[in-house]
């Protein structure tokens, strides 16, 4: 059996590995959408890591230099691949975990409303409708969510005049978030 063999960080490739881990913990600070997914972030350093001494050894396979140490191209390259991987990821990670029930009933009223407003192209939904048809089946749970747009601007809860029933309003702030 070889014995293993144990891959450095050269000074320049651990300078770019330590500031990519600072600038994680930094965004873990500032970004409450990072934070959702703390213990993601907070391995992608290693991951990278990993990544970056496999790289090193399929480019050098196993002729690596005397020293074995991972150079700063290689961690370079490491990084890119992992800040790739966080953006792409991160959207999916947040979506799935690290939400509290109330964000959680949020994000589920507010896709099917923006969805029901863009099929129907109708910018207001009874309230009642949310009951029967959105995934928010409790009166608490979509009167939660609809609170919480409500203080983000995006919709305004109001009673409609002709029918006399109370309505949720897509705001100009809640068609800009979709994009339109």
């Amino acid at each position: 059996m070889k014995p293993y063999r144990t891959l450095e960080l050269s000074e320049g490739a651990r300078v770019r590995y330590e500031d990519f881990k600072g600038k994680i913990r930094l965004d873990l600070a500032r970004d409450e959408t990072m934070k959702r997914i703390e213990p993601f972030c907070l391995k992608l350093p290693e991951m990278i890591g990993r990544l970056a001494g496999l790289i090193q050894i399929y480019e050098k396979g196993n002729g690596l230099s005397a020293s074995n140490r991972i150079d700063v191209a290689t961690m370079d390259f490491a990084l890119a691949i992992g800040k790739e991987f966080l953006k792409a990821y991160a959207a999916f990670f947040g979506d799935h975990y690290g939400f509290t029930a109330e964000e959680k009933e949020e994000l589920l009223g507010w896709r099917w409303f923006y969805k029901e407003c863009l099929e129907k192209g109708i910018k207001e939904v009874e309230c009642r409708r949310f009951l029967q048809f959105s995934p928010l089946r409790r009166e608490a749970q979509r009167d939660r969510a609809i609170e919480r747009l409500v203080s983000k601007g995006f919709v305004r809860r109001e009673m409609n005049r002709h029918k006399r029933r109370e309505v949720v309003v897509m705001l100009p702030k809640g068609f800009e978030a979709i994009g339109m």
